[in-house]
């Protein structure tokens, strides 16, 4: 397994920061709008959305 370079992680840090702040935007909203379902549900639903399709693209790439 090749060293990831200092650019790389800066880069994949800007991106998982981007992705949270936009999923805590969808969180927000979604606690308005849907009633009946516990805020930590769809905040663990989310993440784990997020992060299995994150773990789909790094397998890809690291291929």
């Amino acid at each position: 397994m090749r060293p990831f370079s200092l650019q790389y992680l800066a880069r994949l840090d800007i991106c998982y920061t981007i992705i949270i702040g936009i999923l805590v935007s969808i969180i927000r909203v979604a606690k308005k709008h849907v009633q009946g379902i516990p805020e930590e549900l769809l905040v663990i639903s989310f993440f784990l959305l997020v992060f299995s399709v994150l773990d789909l693209g790094s397998s890809k790439v690291l291929d």
